[in-house]
C-alpha cells in the first residue's frame, strides 16, 4: 500500500486500485501493528503498517497514524492569516453595502446607464425647467426624489435584494456560524422488529415489522425532492447465529404492494418508475468469541437516487436469500450512507 497527500484529500494505491477519501471524513485507528482507515465511519481498509512502503519510516502503526494525521492538517484548507484577510475584506463590502441599502443615503446613480424615455429632459430643456422649479421650491434644500420612478437598468439592486443579501454575507462573514462546504454526507439508520414468532423464512420472502410495512429511511434527501448517492450499508440482527444472505430493494416512495412477513417478495411493473438500484448483502456473521450480533458492511457503493417531490425520505423492503429460522422479535437494523446534493 502507498498512501499520497493530496490537497484536499488522500490518495491510497492498493494493488494499482487508487481510491481517494476527503480529508474531512478520513478516521484512522491503530491495533498492535494493525492500522485501519475509515471514510465517514465505515472501515475501507486494514492492514499492517509495515506493508505501506510509503510514507516510509514509520516505527509502528501509531507513528504512521501520526504522519497521515499530519496530512490531514497539510496545506489547502483555512488558516488564521487567510480568514483574517477574508474577514478584513468582507468587513468593508459589508459596510459599503450597509450605505447602498439605506435609502436617507446619496446613492451613486450613473446618468449614461439610464436609458431615458422618449422626450426627457436635455441640456437645452432644463433651462427652461430650473427657472421654474426655482420659483415654486427653495434649491439649498435637498429634494424628494422617488426611486420608483427611477428608470434602474435590468438587474439592478433594489433595497429588498440587498437587504437580502446583507444578510447572507453578514453570515459569511461571521466565523462563528456553520458555513456551507460542498455535499453532505450523512448515515441515516432505520430497524425491523419481525413479529413475536419463530416461523421460519423460506427463500425470497419479505421480512416485516409487525402488522406489514416498508422501511422508511427518513433523512435521505437533504430537501424535498433531493437527489444524491449511496456510498455504503451496514446491516445488523441481534440473532448472532444468522448466515443468511438477503437483498434490500429500494424505492422513491411506497411501492404498490405492501408485502406482509414471511410472504413471497413480488416486483411488480407497477413500481418501476420508483425502483432505485438494490443491494445485494452478503452473509453477515458474528464479531468476537462473545458477540451477540450478527453484522456485515457494504463499501465502495455509488447508487444514484432522488427522493419524492414531496418527500426526504426514501423506503425499502427486505427479502431473504437463502431463508432461515429467526427468533421471536428478532430486530434487524440498517444503516445507509448518503452522499447528499
Amino acid at each position: 500500500m502507498k498512501i499520497y497527500n493530496g490537497e484536499m484529500s488522500i490518495k491510497f494505491l492498493v494493488e494499482k486500485k487508487e481510491k481517494y477519501i476527503p480529508k474531512s471524513i478520513l478516521g484512522i485507528l491503530t491495533d498492535g501493528d494493525n492500522i485501519s482507515f475509515y471514510e465517514a465511519g465505515v472501515r475501507v481498509y486494514t492492514t499492517d503498517y509495515k506493508d505501506v512502503s510509503l510514507p516510509a519510516g514509520s516505527t509502528s502503526a501509531i507513528d504512521l497514524a501520526a504522519l497521515i494525521e499530519a496530512f490531514k492538517d497539510d496545506a489547502g484548507g483555512a488558516t488564521s492569516i487567510k480568514q483574517d484577510t477574508q474577514i478584513t475584506a468582507l468587513a468593508s463590502l459589508l459596510t459599503e453595502l450597509r450605505l447602498k441599502s439605506d435609502l436617507t443615503e446619496t446613492q451613486p446613480v450613473s446618468l449614461a446607464s439610464i436609458s431615458l424615455p422618449t422626450g426627457a429632459s436635455t441640456s437645452t430643456k432644463q433651462d427652461t425647467l430650473l427657472t421654474e422649479l426655482a420659483k415654486k421650491a427653495d434649491l439649498t434644500e435637498t429634494q424628494p426624489v422617488s426611486a420608483a420612478a427611477l428608470p434602474l437598468p435590468a438587474g439592478a439592486a433594489t433595497q429588498t435584494t440587498l437587504a437580502a443579501l446583507l444578510v447572507e454575507l453578514a453570515l459569511k462573514a461571521d466565523l462563528t456560524e456553520t458555513q456551507p462546504v460542498g455535499g453532505f454526507t450523512v448515515p441515516v439508520q432505520a430497524t425491523i422488529t419481525r413479529p413475536a414468532d419463530t416461523t421460519a423464512y423460506d427463500a425470497l420472502d419479505c421480512i416485516t415489522d409487525t402488522g406489514g410495512g416498508t422501511i422508511d429511511f427518513a433523512g435521505a434527501g437533504r430537501v424535498a425532492g433531493g437527489t444524491g448517492y449511496i456510498t455504503g450499508l451496514q446491516f445488523e440482527t441481534d440473532q448472532a447465529a444468522n448466515v443468511s444472505e438477503y437483498v434490500l430493494y429500494l424505492f422513491q416512495q411506497d411501492p404498490a404492494a405492501i408485502i406482509a412477513d414471511n410472504a413471497v417478495w413480488n416486483s411488480l411493473d407497477a413500481d418501476k418508475a420508483i425502483r432505485i438500484i438494490p443491494i445485494d448483502i452478503p452473509a453477515c456473521a458474528a464479531i468476537g468469541a462473545t458477540g451477540d450480533t450478527a453484522i456485515i458492511d457494504v463499501t465502495d457503493l455509488k447508487i444514484p437516487y432522488k427522493c419524492a417531490a414531496a418527500s426526504t425520505s426514501i423506503k425499502g423492503q427486505l427479502k431473504t436469500v437463502t431463508g432461515f429460522t429467526p427468533v421471536s422479535g428478532q430486530v434487524f437494523t440498517i444503516t445507509l450512507y448518503f452522499d447528499q446534493n
